[in-house]
């Protein structure tokens, strides 16, 4: 039987500078959520600019989060529009060590509900390796339906889903009602999370835990906590105190981090944050944002007392 994930998992960005990727500043990214309390690091996935990663600085992401990350787990990007492509990715991040990986639904393709279900059980058979399931549509183009997830999570190599479906605040209840007891939906919307904990989600993947690692971090387990004790009076307190966390959060950082496409603002954000030690630096075609969004960002950031 599998083991259900549950916590705050940090997608970390790539930093480059001078058009490489910033090993130092990988590290540094890595060794600051691990501090912040994260439940594990994903590498290499949207935040992470995974299609822009070079196949030699992708593994070699990798490896140095794998360093940095000590007891930690490391879940891996590891999709792509190609069955035979995914095979071979999630295959390399079981070779280099790590603990999971991130599967996204197949982009642009736009595959039927049974070329989807195909996909993914090819990808966990050859690979012979623990998948999350990735479901973002606004950024994919195709939606995986309940049914499909269903017969997924039959596998015990397929972990849970990421559920970043943000147009339906129903959905995770849906989930939760119809998928095995060990199949864990995490939430990929972070302005959603705390409603998504509250219906049955059982922690993030969260790219502003990149920025607020403990923030994020503790919103989860105070209501995890609220979810199993017993004394009424304390489990309503640690509900409040993931709600408040919420709701500074929500205030103005969330929409500030999610301005422009994920991840300027947060490279933004890290590097205003590092007094320029990370570099606010893309690869095309992201650019880096406007003044107008880096002042929100600035804003934000005073808010929660980031700078």
């Amino acid at each position: 039987m599998k083991t259900g994930m549950m916590g705050t998992f940090a997608a970390i960005p790539t930093p480059f500078k001078n058009g490489d990727m910033d090993e130092p500043g990988l590290r540094s990214v890595a060794r600051y959520v691990k501090n912040g309390g994260v439940s594990g690091i994903v590498a290499c996935g949207t935040t992470g600019e995974a299609p822009s990663l070079r196949g030699h600085e992708w593994r070699r992401a990798i490896e140095i989060c794998l360093e940095e990350a000590g007891n930690l787990p490391v879940i891996v990007g590891a999709g792509s529009s190609s069955t035979e492509k995914t095979v071979e990715m999630v295959a390399e991040a079981k070779h280099i060590g790590a603990f999971a990986a991130l599967v996204v639904t197949p982009y642009y393709v736009k595959p039927t509900p049974e070329g989807m279900r195909r996909h993914f059980e090819a990808v966990v058979a050859h690979a012979d390796f623990r998948v999350i399931l990735y479901n973002v549509p606004d950024r994919t183009g195709v939606d995986m339906d309940e049914t499909t997830m269903e017969a997924l999570a039959t596998d015990n190599r397929v972990l849970g889903v990421k559920e970043a479906r943000g147009a339906r605040p129903d959905r995770t209840q849906q989930l939760v009602g119809v998928l095995p007891d060990g199949f864990s939906v995490l939430a990929g919307d972070d302005e959603k999370a705390r409603d998504m904990y509250k219906k049955g989600a059982r922690g993030a993947i969260s790219a502003s835990a990149s920025v607020v690692p403990a923030n994020m971090s503790a919103m989860y387990y105070y209501h995890y906590v609220s979810t199993v004790t017993p004394d009424p009076g304390l489990a309503a307190g640690y509900a409040t105190a993931a709600d408040d966390i919420h709701k500074k959060l929500s205030k103005k950082l969330f929409k500030a981090l999610f301005k422009e496409t994920n991840p300027g603002p947060i490279k933004y954000a890290l590097w205003k944050m590092s007094y320029g030690a990370l570099a606010n630096e893309l690869r095309m075609p992201l650019a880096p944002v406007t003044a107008a969004t880096a002042a929100v960002v600035d804003d934000a950031l005073l808010d929660v007392g980031l700078i």
